[in-house]
C-alpha cells in the first residue's frame, strides 16, 4: 500500500491564481496543478483551469468526469493515460471542453487502453489543440467520440489500434498531419465507424492500415466531408490479404479549387475487398489511386471536374467499376496497367471535353463496352480516346456495344453551363437542361459555400432559369439536378441528387482597380461585351460621374464622397439584341486611395537594458513601410509598423535615439520622426476595493503625464485579492483609473484619489518602486433607479487618425476574443450618468464592441450623460429630460474631434433642424457664422457657448434664421463648445477655436 507521501507525489492539486504561466499570458483565474495517478472518483469543473504538469493516469478503479467548459492545459510531453479506467468528458455545443498545450511544444494526448465496457469512455464536444496524437485507442471497444474538434495534431488526431466497435462522428478535423488512423497490428481491428465528420487540410485524413499479423475488416467510413486533404482515405495491407470488407460510402471528397496535377488523392487503395459506393469526387488531382489492390467495387459514385479519376488501375483479382457518372473530368484514366478491370454501365459524359478522356498506353485491347458516352456518335467518342486508331503500336479501346442513353442506376449528372448575370436588383441564373430520362427537378443553392454546403436552397425548380432577388455576382451560387427518387430530407450525399455545378458570371466589366485621389479619374478600357446587344449603360454605386454612361468604355470621375467611402462599384448593364436571350451585367470595384499618412508620437521613452518596442505609430493608406535610424542601432524589421529597435553604444551614451518612418503607396509618400529617451523603470503596485471589499478582476489604467498631457497608457487587472501590479513603468508622473469588473459590477470607475475626471485626478510621481496605492471605487446610487425609461446611444469611432486604437479596440476582460472590437463604434469608452444637478453619479457603462451603451430602468426626470476618457477633454454636457411623453432617448452620439469629446442628440422622430448645421470660419477671430440647412420660419433655436472649464460664456436665441453671425471679440483665445438646442430636444455640439 502506498504511503500518503507517495500518493501525494502521484496526485497534485494545487490551487493558485496566476496571470502568466509558461510563457503564455492567461486570464487571471484559479488554476489547479494536477499530475500522477488519480485514485477513486474525480470531478473536474470549469471553475478551475487544470494545469497538467506530469502524466495523468486513470486506472481501473478510477473515474474522471469533466464538465462542459473546462480547460485543461498540458505541460510539454505530458498526457492522460486511461488504462481500464473510466473517462467521461461532457462538453456542450455552447461550452466546449478544451485540451491544449502550455507551450509551443506539443503534449502527448489521451491514451486509452483495455477499455471494453459501454459508456466507459465517452468524449463529447472536446477541442484538442497542438498535440502529438490527440486520442490513442488500443485493445479497446465501444469508445464514443462525438462533436469533437481536432486542430494541428503533430502526428495523429485519433489512432485506433487493435480495437473494435469504436465510433467517431460529428467531429471536426483541421490541419492534422493524420486525422484518423485505424490500425491492426496483432489483433482484429473491426466494426469501427467514422461518420458525419469534417476533415480539412492535412496530409492524410483517414488511414486504414494492417501491419504484421493484424486484420482490419468491416470498418465503415460514411457521410464525411473531406476538403483539401493530400490523401483523403488510405487503405493499405502491405500486400497481405488481411484488410477486407471495409466500406466507404456517402462521402464528399473535394478540393475548393480545381487541381491541374495528381498531387491530392481521394482514395488510395492497397487493400482487399474495399467497397466504394455513392461518393462524390470533385476537383481532385487524382480521385482513386490503385496500388496492388486485390479486389474492390466502385459503384454509384460521381466523378466531377477531376484532373484524373483513376491512376494505375491494377488488381490481383478484379476491380468492378459500375454504375458511376463521370462528368467534366480532364482524364478518366491513362491505362499503363490493366488487369481484371471491369468498366460497365457507367455514364461517361463527354460533352465538350478538351482532352482525351481515355488513353490506352498498352499493346493490349481494353474493353469499355456497355457504357454510355453522352452521345451515340462514334466520331465524337473516337475524339475522346487515344488508342490503335491514333498509334498502331497501341491496343484498341473497345466501346461497342454502347448504351444509347443514360444509365439511370448511376448518379444523375450535374447541370451544364451554369451562368449568373447581375441585373441590378438580383441575379439571373441559367443552365442547360439535363437529359436523363428519370430527371425530376433542380435545386438552387446560394450564399457562403463552406464544408460542401450553402446557407440557402431553393428546391423543386423545373425550369432552367431562375431569378433570385437581392443577390449580387459576389454571391456563391450552384445548381444540382435531381431524379424521381430524390428525397428532400436527405442530408448528405444522395445518389439521386447531382454534384454542385458552380455558376460563372457573364459578361465582363473590367478588373478591379485603384485610383489615387491626385489622378481623379479612370478610363474603363477593359470593358467588353461578348455577345450581341442593342444598347448598354453604366451605373455607379457612388456619386461620381461618367463621361458617357451609354458608351462601352467611358471615363469615370469619382466624387469626394466616393473617396471618403474608400471604394465604389460600377455596373455595366447589357441589353441584348432582340430574341438573343435575357439581359446580362457585370461589375467592377474601384478602390479609391488617398495619399498615405503616418503619425508617430514625438517624445517617447524606453528602458535601459531592453530593446526599444516601438509603439504609438498610426498610419493610413500605405502599401509599404520603411524605418530609418539616426543612431547606431538596428531594427528587427524595417518594414513593420511596430518594429523592435536594438540600440547601439552611441545611442546608449546619448540617452536619446532619433528615428524616422516613411510610408509609401502608388499614391505618394509621407514621413514622420520620433525620439526615444532611455530611462529607468520601476514597479507600481496597489489594491482596488469597494466599501472595504477587495475588487477582483477590476481593470486599472496607468496614464503617463508629460508636460500636462497624457503621453501613453497602460492597463492591468486585479487578482482575487484586489491587487494590481504594473511592472517596469518608466519614471514620471501617472494618473490611475480603476474600472470594476463589468460582470460582477460593484462600484463605479474612479480616478485616484476619489476623482471622477482625469483633469482633477491626483498625480503619482514614480521615481522608485511604489507598493501601497489604495484605490476606492466610486459609489453610484443606481439602486435608486426604478422606472421604465431609458437612455442609449453610441460612441462613434473617430473618423480622423486615432492614436489610441490599440488601447481601446480589444477585449479588456479577455472574455470573447471572437468579437471584432471597434466594429462601427469606439469600444470600452466610459459613459457616466449623473442626476439633474450633476452632483451624484447614478450609473456608468463601458461601450460594447460596437460602441453602444444603454441605461435602462430609469424614472422620469432630468439627467446628464458624460464620457470621460484619459487624454481627451470633455465638452460641456447638456440636460436630458425623460417624461411620460418622451420615455426613451435614443441616438445619443459621442465623438472625438481635436482630442475633445462632444455629444449630439439625434431625435429621429422629429424633423432634425440642428444636426445639419455648419459653423464657419473655424478657427475664427472676431465673429463666426452658424448656418442651418433645415429650419423653418417658426423654429426657435437656443445657442450657448461654453469655455473649456464648462462655464457658459454666451447665449442667444435664434428664430427662423437660416444664417446667423455671432460676435466673439469679447471672448479670449481658446477652445469652446457651441451647443445648439431646439425645443423638441434635438441638439448638437460643435467645437470652435477662437484665435485673435
Amino acid at each position: 500500500m502506498k504511503s500518503s507521501k507517495q500518493i501525494s507525489t502521484l496526485l497534485a492539486a494545487i490551487t493558485i491564481t496566476l496571470c502568466c504561466l509558461s510563457g503564455k499570458l492567461l486570464n487571471a483565474q484559479t488554476y489547479k496543478f494536477v499530475g500522477g495517478t488519480l485514485l477513486g472518483d474525480h470531478h473536474w469543473t470549469k471553475e478551475y483551469i487544470y494545469y497538467v504538469y506530469s502524466n495523468i493516469y486513470i486506472e481501473n478503479i478510477s473515474t474522471l468526469l469533466i464538465d462542459a467548459g473546462t480547460q485543461i492545459i498540458f505541460e510539454s510531453s505530458t498526457g492522460m493515460y486511461v488504462n481500464k479506467g473510466k473517462l467521461l468528458i461532457e462538453g456542450t455545443e455552447q461550452d466546449t471542453v478544451i485540451f491544449s498545450s502550455a507551450t509551443t511544444l506539443n503534449w502527448t494526448g489521451i491514451q486509452i487502453k483495455d477499455v471494453n465496457e459501454k459508456n466507459q469512455v465517452s468524449l463529447k464536444y472536446v477541442k484538442f489543440q497542438d498535440v502529438e496524437t490527440a486520442i490513442s485507442i488500443k485493445n479497446s471497444s465501444k469508445i464514443n467520440i462525438k462533436n469533437c474538434f481536432f486542430e494541428n495534431s503533430y502526428i495523429e488526431g485519433i489512432n485506433i489500434l487493435d480495437s473494435y466497435n469504436c465510433t467517431v462522428e460529428n467531429s471536426w478535423f483541421s490541419n492534422n498531419y493524420k486525422a484518423v488512423v485505424i490500425n491492426s497490428n496483432e489483433n482484429i481491428c473491426s466494426d469501427n465507424i467514422i461518420r458525419n465528420n469534417i476533415f480539412k487540410e492535412g496530409q492524410n485524413a483517414i488511414m486504414v492500415i494492417t501491419d504484421k499479423l493484424g486484420i482490419t475488416t468491416r470498418n465503415i467510413i460514411e457521410d464525411n466531408i473531406f476538403e483539401n486533404s493530400e490523401i483523403a482515405i488510405l487503405l493499405s495491407n502491405a500486400n497481405k490479404p488481411s484488410t477486407g470488407n471495409n466500406l466507404i460510402r456517402n462521402n464528399v471528397i473535394y478540393s475548393p479549387t480545381h487541381s491541374t496535377t495528381t498531387d491530392n488523392i481521394g482514395i488510395y487503395l492497397q487493400a482487399d475487398s474495399v467497397y466504394v459506393d455513392n461518393n462524390i469526387f470533385w476537383n481532385l488531382g487524382n480521385a482513386i489511386e490503385f496500388k496492388d489492390n486485390i479486389y474492390c467495387e466502385i459503384t454509384n459514385n460521381t466523378f466531377y471536374e477531376n484532373n484524373l479519376c483513376f491512376y494505375d488501375i491494377n488488381t490481383q483479382k478484379s476491380a468492378i467499376i459500375k454504375d458511376n457518372t463521370f462528368h467534366l473530368n480532364v482524364t478518366i484514366t491513362n491505362f499503363s496497367t490493366y488487369n481484371n478491370v471491369q468498366f460497365t454501365n457507367n455514364n461517361f459524359l463527354l460533352y465538350e471535353s478538351a482532352k482525351p478522356t481515355f488513353i490506352n498506353n498498352l499493346e493490349n485491347n481494353i474493353n469499355l463496352s456497355n457504357n454510355y458516352w453522352g452521345t451515340t456518335n462514334t466520331l465524337t467518342i473516337e475524339e475522346a480516346i487515344i488508342d490503335y486508331n491514333d498509334d498502331i503500336n497501341l491496343g484498341k479501346i473497345i466501346y461497342i456495344p454502347l448504351l444509347d442513353s443514360h444509365n439511370i442506376n448511376a448518379p444523375i449528372s450535374a447541370p451544364k453551363k451554369v451562368t449568373k448575370q447581375f441585373t441590378g436588383e438580383g441575379v439571373l441564373v441559367k443552365w442547360e437542361s439535363n437529359k436523363e430520362s428519370d430527371f425530376n427537378s433542380y435545386n438552387i443553392y446560394h450564399d457562403n459555400f463552406n464544408n460542401y454546403r450553402y446557407d440557402n436552397v431553393i428546391k423543386n425548380i423545373t425550369d432552367t432559369i431562375i431569378y433570385i432577388h437581392g443577390l449580387t455576382l459576389d454571391c456563391d451560387i450552384a445548381v444540382t439536378g435531381c431524379d424521381n427518387q430524390y428525397n428532400t430530407k436527405y442530408y448528405k450525399v444522395s445518389p439521386h441528387e447531382s454534384a454542385y455545378s458552380i455558376a460563372t458570371a457573364k459578361p465582363f466589366a473590367g478588373f478591379d482597380d485603384t485610383i489615387c485621389e491626385s489622378i481623379g479619374y479612370i478610363s474603363l478600357t477593359q470593358a467588353n461585351v461578348p455577345s450581341l446587344f442593342s444598347k448598354i449603360h453604366w451605373e455607379t454605386s457612388g456619386s461620381g460621374t461618367f463621361s458617357d454612361s451609354l458608351a462601352l468604355q467611358p471615363d469615370y470621375f469619382p466624387s469626394e464622397e466616393d473617396f471618403l467611402n474608400g471604394e465604389v462599384t460600377l455596373t455595366l448593364f447589357v441589353d441584348k439584341a432582340e430574341n438573343s436571350g435575357s439581359d446580362e451585367s457585370d461589375e467592377i470595384t474601384l478602390y479609391l486611395k488617398k495619399t498615405p499618412m503616418v503619425y508617430v508620437s514625438e517624445n517617447n521613452f524606453s528602458l535601459y537594458g531592453e530593446p526599444v518596442m516601438i509603439s504609438n505609430v498610426y498610419s493610413l493608406y500605405q502599401d509599404s513601410i520603411e524605418w530609418e535610424t539616426f543612431g547606431d542601432g538596428y531594427f528587427d524589421d524595417i518594414h513593420k509598423l511596430h518594429p523592435v529597435y536594438y540600440y547601439g553604444e552611441h545611442d546608449s551614451t546619448n540617452k536619446k535615439i532619433t528615428m524616422a518612418i516613411h510610408v509609401y503607396s502608388q499614391c505618394g509618400r509621407h514621413s514622420d520622426t520620433t525620439n526615444y529617451t532611455l530611462i529607468n523603470a520601476y514597479n507600481l503596485e496597489g489594491t482596488v476595493s469597494y466599501k472595504n471589499t477587495k475588487s477582483e478582476n477590476a481593470l486599472v489604467i496607468a496614464a503617463n503625464i508629460t508636460n500636462g498631457a497624457i503621453e501613453r497608457m497602460y492597463k492591468t487587472s486585479t487578482d482575487g485579492e484586489g491587487k494590481f501590479i504594473f511592472n517596469k513603468l518608466h519614471e514620471g508622473n501617472y494618473l490611475l483609473y480603476a474600472i470594476p469588473d463589468t460582470i460582477n459590477e460593484q462600484g463605479a470607475p474612479v480616478y485616484y484619489a476619489a476623482k471622477n475626471s482625469w483633469k482633477y485626478a491626483n498625480k503619482i510621481k514614480l521615481d522608485g518602486n511604489i507598493y501601497d496605492v489604495d484605490i476606492e471605487l466610486s459609489s453610484p446610487i443606481s439602486q435608486m433607479l426604478k422606472g421604465t425609461c431609458s437612455i442609449s446611444g453610441q460612441f462613434e469611432y473617430p473618423s480622423t487618425l486615432f492614436r489610441d486604437t490599440l488601447f481601446y479596440c480589444n477585449d479588456w476582460y479577455d472574455r470573447d476574443s471572437t468579437q471584432m472590437y471597434c466594429d462601427g463604434g469606439l469600444s470600452n469608452a466610459t459613459i457616466m450618468l449623473y442626476n439633474s444637478t450633476e452632483k451624484y453619479l447614478l450609473d456608468y457603462k463601458l461601450t460594447d464592441y460596437k460602441g453602444y451603451f444603454k441605461f435602462d430602468s430609469l424614472p422620469f426626470g432630468s439627467y446628464y450623460v458624460i464620457s470621460d476618457m484619459p487624454r481627451y477633454t470633455t465638452s460641456t454636457p447638456y440636460k436630458l429630460i425623460l417624461t411620460e411623453q418622451n420615455p426613451e432617448i435614443e441616438g445619443l452620439v459621442f465623438e472625438i474631434n481635436n482630442d475633445i469629446i462632444t455629444m449630439r442628440y439625434n431625435n429621429e422622430a422629429a424633423e432634425n433642424n440642428v444636426t445639419k448645421t455648419s459653423i464657419y470660419p473655424n478657427p475664427c477671430d472676431m465673429n463666426f457664422n452658424i448656418e442651418f440647412s433645415n429650419i423653418s420660419s417658426n423654429d426657435i433655436l437656443f445657442i450657448e457657448i461654453y469655455n473649456i472649464l464648462g462655464e457658459k460664456v454666451h447665449h442667444q436665441t435664434i428664430k427662423g434664421e437660416k444664417k446667423s453671425s455671432i460676435g466673439t471679440s469679447h471672448l479670449p483665445t481658446g477652445i469652446y463648445s457651441v451647443k445648439i438646442l431646439s425645443k423638441d430636444n434635438n441638439m448638437t455640439i460643435k467645437n470652435l477655436i477662437i484665435s485673435h
